[in-house]
Protein backbone atom coordinates (compact mmCIF):
# COMPACT_ATOMS: atom_id res chain seq x y z
CA UNK A 1 0.00 0.00 0.00
CA UNK A 2 1.18 3.46 -1.06
CA UNK A 3 2.34 6.07 1.82
CA UNK A 4 -0.69 8.59 1.76
CA UNK A 5 2.15 11.11 2.64
CA UNK A 6 3.52 10.75 -0.99
CA UNK A 7 -0.22 10.62 -2.47
CA UNK A 8 -0.89 13.29 -1.06
CA UNK A 9 2.45 15.49 -2.13
CA UNK A 10 2.47 13.43 -5.83
CA UNK A 11 -0.70 13.59 -7.13
CA UNK A 12 -0.23 14.63 -10.65
CA UNK A 13 2.47 11.58 -10.72
CA UNK A 14 0.24 8.96 -9.54
CA UNK A 15 -2.76 10.13 -11.93
CA UNK A 16 -0.60 9.66 -14.34
CA UNK A 17 1.23 6.19 -13.52
CA UNK A 18 -2.79 4.97 -13.07
CA UNK A 19 -3.50 6.46 -16.84
CA UNK A 20 -0.27 4.86 -18.18
CA UNK A 21 -1.46 1.36 -16.30
CA UNK A 22 -5.09 1.81 -18.19
CA UNK A 23 -6.94 2.20 -14.16
CA UNK A 24 -10.16 3.26 -14.36
CA UNK A 25 -9.91 3.97 -10.72
CA UNK A 26 -11.09 7.48 -9.38
CA UNK A 27 -8.86 8.79 -6.61
CA UNK A 28 -10.67 12.33 -6.48
CA UNK A 29 -12.42 10.57 -3.39
CA UNK A 30 -9.19 9.72 -1.73
CA UNK A 31 -8.18 13.23 -1.34
CA UNK A 32 -11.62 14.19 -0.26
CA UNK A 33 -11.18 11.67 2.19
CA UNK A 34 -7.79 12.62 3.36
CA UNK A 35 -8.32 16.45 3.85
CA UNK A 36 -11.62 15.75 6.28
CA UNK A 37 -9.29 13.11 8.05
CA UNK A 38 -6.59 15.96 8.55
CA UNK A 39 -8.77 18.34 9.46
CA UNK A 40 -11.08 15.82 11.76
CA UNK A 41 -7.60 14.74 13.23
CA UNK A 42 -6.61 18.52 14.18
CA UNK A 43 -9.90 19.54 15.70
CA UNK A 44 -9.48 16.44 17.53
CA UNK A 45 -5.64 17.20 18.79
CA UNK A 46 -6.96 20.89 19.74
CA UNK A 47 -9.71 18.95 21.78
CA UNK A 48 -7.73 16.82 23.82
CA UNK A 49 -5.05 19.69 24.53
CA UNK A 50 -8.12 22.03 25.97
CA UNK A 51 -9.85 18.87 27.89
CA UNK A 52 -6.25 18.22 29.32
CA UNK A 53 -6.12 22.13 30.19
CA UNK A 54 -9.66 21.74 31.84
CA UNK A 55 -8.43 19.07 33.72
CA UNK A 56 -5.72 20.30 34.99
CA UNK A 57 -7.36 24.04 36.50
CA UNK A 58 -9.68 21.15 38.16
CA UNK A 59 -7.23 19.75 40.00
CA UNK A 60 -6.10 23.68 41.32
CA UNK A 61 -9.47 25.10 41.41
CA UNK A 62 -10.16 22.03 43.90
CA UNK A 63 -6.79 22.41 45.92
CA UNK A 64 -8.23 26.24 46.42
CA UNK A 65 -11.32 24.64 47.95
CA UNK A 66 -12.81 26.22 44.27
CA UNK A 67 -16.01 25.67 42.47
CA UNK A 68 -15.01 23.34 39.80
CA UNK A 69 -18.96 22.86 38.34
CA UNK A 70 -18.54 24.45 35.47
CA UNK A 71 -14.85 22.97 34.23
CA UNK A 72 -15.99 19.85 35.01
CA UNK A 73 -19.20 20.33 32.52
CA UNK A 74 -16.54 21.78 30.15
CA UNK A 75 -14.49 18.60 30.37
CA UNK A 76 -17.99 16.54 29.83
CA UNK A 77 -19.21 18.38 26.71
CA UNK A 78 -15.26 17.88 25.25
CA UNK A 79 -15.55 14.46 25.75
CA UNK A 80 -18.88 14.31 24.10
CA UNK A 81 -17.64 16.34 21.20
CA UNK A 82 -14.15 14.01 20.98
CA UNK A 83 -16.09 11.16 20.67
CA UNK A 84 -18.31 12.43 17.77
CA UNK A 85 -15.41 13.23 15.96
CA UNK A 86 -13.97 9.83 16.86
CA UNK A 87 -16.94 8.32 15.43
CA UNK A 88 -16.57 10.41 12.23
CA UNK A 89 -12.80 9.42 11.18
CA UNK A 90 -14.00 5.59 12.05
CA UNK A 91 -16.16 6.22 9.08
CA UNK A 92 -14.11 7.61 6.84
CA UNK A 93 -10.87 5.38 7.29
CA UNK A 94 -12.05 2.26 6.31
CA UNK A 95 -12.94 3.57 3.00
CA UNK A 96 -9.61 5.80 2.44
CA UNK A 97 -7.46 2.48 3.67
CA UNK A 98 -9.31 0.89 0.93
CA UNK A 99 -9.02 3.30 -2.02
CA UNK A 100 -5.13 3.12 -1.11
CA UNK A 101 -5.04 -0.61 -1.20
CA UNK A 102 -7.01 -0.78 -4.41
CA UNK A 103 -3.81 1.99 -6.01
CA UNK A 104 -1.00 0.00 -8.00
CA UNK A 105 2.66 0.54 -7.05
CA UNK A 106 4.60 2.75 -8.30
CA UNK A 107 6.55 0.83 -11.28
CA UNK A 108 10.12 1.73 -11.84
CA UNK A 109 10.75 4.11 -14.38
CA UNK A 110 12.90 1.44 -16.89
CA UNK A 111 8.98 -0.42 -16.79
CA UNK A 112 7.98 0.90 -20.59
CA UNK A 113 4.36 1.96 -20.78
CA UNK A 114 1.82 -0.23 -22.70
CA UNK A 115 -1.15 -1.33 -23.13
CA UNK A 116 -0.96 -4.97 -22.50
CA UNK A 117 2.32 -7.59 -21.56
CA UNK A 118 3.00 -7.60 -25.43
CA UNK A 119 4.91 -4.17 -24.83
CA UNK A 120 7.48 -5.27 -22.04
CA UNK A 121 11.00 -5.74 -22.73
CA UNK A 122 12.37 -9.14 -22.34
CA UNK A 123 15.47 -8.48 -20.00
CA UNK A 124 16.30 -12.28 -19.84
CA UNK A 125 14.46 -15.48 -19.69
CA UNK A 126 15.77 -17.15 -16.35
CA UNK A 127 15.64 -20.60 -17.75
CA UNK A 128 18.16 -19.45 -19.85
CA UNK A 129 20.29 -18.39 -17.77
CA UNK A 130 20.30 -20.52 -14.85
CA UNK A 131 18.68 -24.02 -15.78
CA UNK A 132 19.09 -25.12 -12.20
CA UNK A 133 18.90 -23.08 -9.34
CA UNK A 134 20.05 -24.05 -5.69
CA UNK A 135 17.31 -24.74 -3.23
CA UNK A 136 19.51 -23.96 -0.48
CA UNK A 137 23.44 -22.25 -0.21
CA UNK A 138 25.32 -23.36 3.13
CA UNK A 139 27.73 -21.21 3.73
CA UNK A 140 31.69 -21.61 5.26
CA UNK A 141 34.11 -18.55 5.83
CA UNK A 142 37.70 -19.20 3.91
CA UNK A 143 39.38 -19.26 6.87
CA UNK A 144 36.99 -21.72 8.88
CA UNK A 145 37.76 -24.19 5.62
CA UNK A 146 41.16 -23.45 5.46
CA UNK A 147 41.73 -24.82 9.91
CA UNK A 148 38.91 -27.34 9.63
CA UNK A 149 39.09 -28.75 5.90
CA UNK A 150 38.20 -32.30 7.60
CA UNK A 151 35.17 -30.78 9.02
CA UNK A 152 33.62 -29.53 5.96
CA UNK A 153 34.17 -32.52 4.16
CA UNK A 154 32.47 -34.84 6.51
CA UNK A 155 29.40 -32.14 6.95
CA UNK A 156 29.21 -32.41 3.10
CA UNK A 157 29.29 -36.30 3.12
CA UNK A 158 26.66 -36.13 6.34
CA UNK A 159 24.60 -33.76 4.18
CA UNK A 160 24.86 -35.85 1.07
CA UNK A 161 23.76 -38.85 3.10
CA UNK A 162 20.89 -37.32 4.76
CA UNK A 163 19.58 -36.08 1.47
CA UNK A 164 19.65 -39.90 -0.09
CA UNK A 165 17.82 -41.11 2.67
CA UNK A 166 14.77 -38.69 1.93
CA UNK A 167 15.47 -39.63 -1.67
CA UNK A 168 15.26 -43.49 -1.04
CA UNK A 169 13.02 -43.40 2.28
CA UNK A 170 10.88 -40.12 2.93
CA UNK A 171 9.26 -41.81 5.72
CA UNK A 172 11.98 -42.76 7.52
CA UNK A 173 13.32 -39.03 6.95
CA UNK A 174 10.18 -37.70 8.83
CA UNK A 175 10.20 -40.27 11.43
CA UNK A 176 14.24 -38.82 12.12
CA UNK A 177 13.02 -35.33 11.76
CA UNK A 178 9.90 -36.15 14.71
CA UNK A 179 12.55 -37.29 17.02
CA UNK A 180 14.54 -34.68 16.55
CA UNK A 181 11.39 -32.20 17.45
CA UNK A 182 10.07 -30.95 14.55
CA UNK A 183 7.34 -28.44 15.07
CA UNK A 184 5.16 -28.48 11.52
CA UNK A 185 1.97 -30.92 10.46
CA UNK A 186 3.69 -33.79 9.55
CA UNK A 187 1.04 -34.68 6.46
CA UNK A 188 2.21 -31.70 5.00
CA UNK A 189 5.82 -32.39 5.37
CA UNK A 190 5.63 -35.68 3.80
CA UNK A 191 3.96 -33.92 0.67
CA UNK A 192 6.31 -31.11 0.65
CA UNK A 193 9.24 -34.08 0.28
CA UNK A 194 7.25 -36.14 -2.65
CA UNK A 195 7.23 -32.90 -4.45
CA UNK A 196 10.88 -31.82 -4.11
CA UNK A 197 12.94 -34.81 -3.11
CA UNK A 198 14.15 -35.91 -6.07
CA UNK A 199 15.86 -32.29 -7.10
CA UNK A 200 18.37 -32.91 -3.97
CA UNK A 201 21.78 -32.64 -4.41
CA UNK A 202 24.77 -31.01 -2.17
CA UNK A 203 26.65 -31.00 -6.03
CA UNK A 204 25.62 -27.87 -8.57
CA UNK A 205 26.27 -28.74 -12.23
CA UNK A 206 28.92 -27.47 -14.25
CA UNK A 207 26.69 -25.90 -17.16
CA UNK A 208 24.74 -23.89 -14.16
CA UNK A 209 27.73 -22.56 -13.33
CA UNK A 210 28.73 -21.02 -16.58
CA UNK A 211 25.23 -20.04 -16.91
CA UNK A 212 25.35 -17.81 -13.82
CA UNK A 213 28.86 -16.31 -14.44
CA UNK A 214 27.85 -15.83 -18.29
CA UNK A 215 24.68 -13.80 -16.25
CA UNK A 216 27.28 -11.65 -14.59
CA UNK A 217 29.34 -11.06 -17.44
CA UNK A 218 32.55 -12.76 -16.04
CA UNK A 219 34.89 -14.50 -18.04
CA UNK A 220 36.73 -17.66 -17.50
CA UNK A 221 36.45 -21.20 -16.92
CA UNK A 222 33.91 -22.22 -14.09
CA UNK A 223 36.64 -24.17 -12.20
CA UNK A 224 38.65 -20.66 -11.65
CA UNK A 225 35.56 -19.68 -9.29
CA UNK A 226 34.03 -22.85 -7.98
CA UNK A 227 36.55 -25.47 -6.27
CA UNK A 228 34.78 -28.80 -6.07
CA UNK A 229 37.91 -30.22 -3.63
CA UNK A 230 35.43 -30.84 -0.70
CA UNK A 231 32.81 -32.12 -2.96
CA UNK A 232 35.22 -34.50 -3.82
CA UNK A 233 36.87 -35.72 -1.16
CA UNK A 234 33.49 -35.93 0.54
CA UNK A 235 32.80 -38.31 -2.74
CA UNK A 236 29.40 -37.19 -2.68
CA UNK A 237 29.62 -38.03 -6.01
CA UNK A 238 32.54 -40.41 -7.64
Amino acid sequence: MLDMKWVRENRPALEKMLSDRRSKLDVAPLYTLDTDRRKILGELEQLQAERNKSADQIGRVKAQKGDVATLLKDVETKKDQIKTLEAKLAKIEPPLNDLLLRINNIPDKSVPVGASAEQNKVVREVGKVVPEIPFAVTVAAKAFTAKEPDLVVRFIRALGKSMQLIKTNGDRAIQLAVAGKLRSNLKTQRRALNYFAQDLDVDIERENIIAVLSALGIKGEPERFFDRTYLTAAMVKP
